[in-house]
């Protein structure tokens, strides 16, 4: 799934924003889905649906995430905690995703 994911551009509508993912977002889902594939592949793959749906519906709606700052985040919630997808939108151009990172990583970096 990651393999595919660097190759994605979405395909934006009129006045549309496209949705790019970064090195650096590519890098992160891509440990994400080894972390879970060595544990249970399925997850890994269900995650990583996921997680790209979420990436493109951004293109449609790039508001729906929480501001951080200068970015965003979007927080996808999957079992007892979840996923944070951090992103720039650059209004009726693109959304960029920066990053994509278990949620439990953000809570480690604040301790």
């Amino acid at each position: 799934m990651a393999d595919v994911l660097g190759k994605l551009r979405s395909k934006a509508g009129p006045g549309m924003p496209q949705v790019i993912i970064l090195p650096a977002a590519l890098q992160g889902l891509k440990r994400l889905e080894a972390f879970l594939r060595d544990k249970n592949a399925e997850a890994a793959a269900r995650v990583g649906r996921t997680l790209l749906k979420a990436m493109l519906r951004l293109g449609d709606s790039p508001y729906i995430g929480r501001p951080a700052g200068d970015k965003r985040q979007l927080l996808i919630r999957m079992g007892r905690s979840g996923y944070v997808i951090t992103y720039k939108v650059v209004e009726g151009v693109a959304v960029y995703i920066l990053s994509v990172r278990h949620g439990r990583e953000l809570e480690t970096e604040m301790e």
